[in-house]
């Protein structure tokens, strides 16, 4: 091509170049900044002779129509338009569109839910493809040269009928980076900004990215369209390689004999499985002449006789390996010492395991002088220290390098986080002079052609749960094993409120709730009939929350504090037809807001667990029950304490509400077993009862995605029966049904599984064979509810298949 030559595509998708003469003027590029589509404008002399209809903008309104060349860069544009102009009073046609990339503000909005860790850039590329459900069609490439390539956890991002250009714009915002078309026009670029932007207001942004912001976001195009914004994605959390562990099955028995596979997926920073690589006629000199070392060999393909030197091989006659391992190839005796070899090397995982209950994560400390740090218990293992601003534990590892001797309280820190003083995170494991007596072997194994590396656990003698730990390219994953026995056979998690009051966000005031507050009267006697009234309150009122007269429709008229008497007062009154107060009986709940700094008992909870053996007795005082939150409100609310102690088989820790509205799932876990329990915080209390939730197997959380291959792993591949027979149902205690019934899902059951039962008020959990008990049934149809939010109902007839007699087929659930 010559310097700027300009073509067109024409309908037989042939380019015909513009000839000298034909085109009056061209201009292309962007005008400002926020432009990140380049467009154009083409004028054509008025007595051009081109191809019929070689300028249509709607011919080939998909491809890129146009090319512009400089001799050392080609562009590519759409013509998009044909608005004609007049200069000078001759007509010249003109032509105008964007670079090819711009196709994307054409594409269909998106509607969808990303239930799946993705990495930004691979969101990005699915985002610019034409077919997003299917993701089949056009695509517009993606290269991502930002640094910031943040996962984005599954379940936490929604949208509903977006635009896919502002998709791409809010995505690239919102990991600190900026947005381009590509130099040919044909894709867009993901790059760090200029440095003058990544000011300390942008690091404000990542660590703000840390909040959860909920909100729902009008957008231009279509018109009413709602765009969901789950959990704002956290930047400064560590990107890929990523290592999945999971344990199959989840719970053994600690008999010496039961055994689990441990189940590890590599993924590297693109975020798909390691892949294999080829080491290709490799001169080595053999440690022996028998044996060859080699490094992570999972295939050998090839060996033979070096006739040349190690720095100058020649092949020579081939030798057939009579065995190998990841680290040495044998062959016979040739009396040689050299070789050149061919072989597969893949990615190689450690494994180790601990005891679960050791493990202490981030326990407050400062340190003692630059490179010193103590702690509160006798020293294990240290896992790593931390800036106590870096929650995620994404930034400094300042153990790296650091050492630290078994059951004394002393780290030396191999990199000083700052000065005497700096407050740090430490995450280690307490010393343990009786551990778990399970084994993990083998302790390292090579990733197979779909970065899967195994290996397997024997239970030993000792109740308790494990901690596995797979290690690969820098990065650990984990999961947990439950050795059970007579020690811990049940945990039942209870809560002495289903709802709390959230805190206030308005400095200086306190919430306070307080229910069945008597209605009062200065003028009629306890009894009377009337339609005003008052109750007194503990505290001075600031301003009235909300009144909540159950049946009665009230409102509160106005408040009196008196101070010198410490009377404080909310005056109410019935608004509603043929309603009214008895004095001295009719009660209502009431919240406000005082001034002053009081304990609000009702932004609180008791959550405690009751664990006892596999004979009914309750467990040894002092058995260690640890309780952590979790879900959207993980970061608002709080417990008094992260490790408890039973006392007559009992643990109690106190829920304190946060200033967030929602949900937050307390769990605790005691040896083998685990429980969660649900609260609710909320600005008005509905509900002052409590419930319980029955614990099972610890560990036993289930990725739906990973539950085929870990089924497949544990049944040796065979397909189990899913409509085996179920206990019979019997007449509790109480006069309610129990009875069990299974959950599949497919062909497969839906194992480990949390389910809520019993009108909301039980949550218990699934075996690994899809099985849940229930004491609570009635006559008729029960329904449940799943921790995905998925519904579903079990019949349970008075006499017939399913009550007393007979069996009642699961496939049907």
């Amino acid at each position: 091509m010559t310097n700027w030559q300009i073509e067109i595509e024409d309908a037989s998708l042939v380019w015909q170049a513009m000839d000298s003469g034909q085109v009056a003027s061209c201009s292309s590029g962007t005008s400002s900044e926020s432009q990140i589509i380049p467009d154009f404008s083409i004028s054509f002399a008025a007595d051009i002779d081109l191809p019929a209809g070689i300028i249509d903008p709607e011919l080939n309104r998909d491809r890129a129509r146009l090319r512009i060349s400089d001799g050392s860069q080609v562009r590519y544009f759409r013509i998009e338009a044909q608005p004609g102009s007049v200069t000078k009073g001759y007509d010249y046609p003109v032509i105008t569109g964007r670079s090819y990339c711009g196709i994307i503000t054409d594409w269909p909005v998106i509607t969808y839910d990303f239930v799946d860790d993705i990495p930004a850039s691979d969101l990005a590329m699915q985002i610019c493809t034409r077919n997003f459900a299917a993701q089949t069609g056009e695509t517009i490439p993606v290269v991502w040269l930002a640094t910031q390539n943040p996962t984005i956890p599954g379940g936490r991002y929604m949208v509903s009928r977006q635009d896919r250009w502002a998709m791409l714009k809010e995505l690239v915002e919102m990991c600190g980076a900026k947005l381009r078309a590509s130099l040919d026009g044909l894709g867009f670029e993901v790059y760090d900004p200029p440095a003058k932007f990544l000011s300390a207001a942008a690091a404000v942004t990542f660590a703000d990215a840390q909040s959860l912001r909920y909100e729902l976001q009008r957008v231009k195009n279509p018109k009413n369209a709602i765009r969901v914004v789950g959990e704002q994605p956290n930047y400064t959390r560590a990107t890929l390689p990523t290592v999945i562990c999971r344990v199959v099955p989840t719970s053994i028995a600690a008999d010496e004999t039961s055994t689990a596979t441990v189940i590890a997926a590599v993924y590297d920073s693109n975020g798909i499985p390691v892949q294999h690589s080829s080491l290709v006629d490799e001169s080595i000199a053999a440690g022996s002449y028998t044996e060859i070392p080699v490094s992570n060999c999972y295939s050998v393909e090839g060996v033979w006789l070096n006739t040349g030197t190690q720095s100058a091989p020649v092949k020579g006659a081939r030798v057939d390996p009579s065995s190998f391992t990841s680290s040495t190839i044998t062959v016979p005796d040739n009396s040689t010492q050299l070789f050149v070899v061919s072989y597969t090397q893949a990615t190689a995982v450690s494994f180790a395991l601990a005891d679960a209950s050791d493990e202490i994560t981030g326990e407050q400390q400062t340190t003692t002088d630059t490179n010193t740090v103590s702690t509160d218990n006798p020293i294990g293992r240290v896992i790593g220290v931390y800036r106590a601003t870096d929650a995620n534990r994404s930034g400094t590892n300042f153990y790296t390098g650091g050492s630290a001797t078994a059951n004394t309280t002393t780290i030396t820190l191999g990199i000083t986080p700052g000065a005497s003083g700096t407050a740090v995170l430490i995450d280690y494991e307490t010393y343990n002079s009786a551990p778990l007596s399970a084994s993990i072997s083998p302790a390292s194994a090579l990733c197979n052609p779909s970065g899967v590396a195994k290996s397997t656990v024997g239970s030993g003698d000792v109740v308790g749960s494990a901690k596995i730990t797979a290690s690969a390219m820098g990065v650990e994953g984990d999961c947990i094993l439950s050795l059970t026995g007579s020690a811990v056979d049940r945990m039942v998690l209870a809560t002495d409120r289903n709802q709390i009051l959230v805190s206030s966000k308005v400095s200086g005031q306190t919430n306070v709730s307080d229910t069945n507050l008597t209605i009062q009267s200065d003028t009629y006697g306890n009894g009377t009939i009337a339609l005003e009234g008052y109750v007194t309150v503990d505290y001075p009122v600031a301003r009235i929350s909300s009144v909540d007269g159950g049946a009665l429709d009230i409102k509160a008229a106005t408040y009196k504090n008196d101070p010198d008497t410490s009377d404080y007062r909310i005056y109410v009154k019935v608004v509603g037809d043929l309603q009214y107060f008895t004095i001295g009986s009719s009660t209502i709940d009431v919240a406000y807001r005082t001034r002053e700094d009081v304990e609000n008992t009702a932004g609180t909870a008791k959550i405690t667990a009751t664990c006892s053996k596999d004979d009914g007795t309750t467990v040894t005082d002092g058995t260690q029950v640890d309780f952590w939150l979790t879900g959207r409100l993980a970061n608002s609310a709080s417990l008094s304490t992260a490790r408890a102690f039973t006392a007559d088989g009992k643990a109690t820790v106190d829920l304190t509400a946060g200033t967030s509205l929602g949900t937050v799932i307390v769990n605790a876990r005691c040896c083998s077993q685990q429980a969660k329990i649900t609260v609710d915080v909320v600005r008005v209390i509905t509900d002052d009862d409590g419930s319980t939730s029955e614990g099972g197997d610890s560990g036993a959380y289930v990725d739906k995605d990973s539950l085929q291959e870990s089924l497949a792993a544990l049944h040796g591949g065979d397909a189990k029966d899913d409509c085996a027979e179920v206990p019979q149902d019997d007449l509790g205690i109480d006069g309610s049904i129990c009875g069990s019934r299974r959950l599949v899902c497919g062909d497969e059951p839906r194992a480990n599984l949390w389910v809520t039962i019993c009108g909301g008020k039980i949550n218990v959990q699934t075996d690994a064979d899809g099985w849940f008990s229930f004491c609570c049934g009635k006559v008729g149809t029960n329904e449940g509810r799943t921790e995905d939010g998925e519904t579903f109902t079990w019949d349970i007839a008075p006499d017939g298949p399913t009550r007393g007699t007979g069996t009642y087929n699961p496939c049907e659930v």
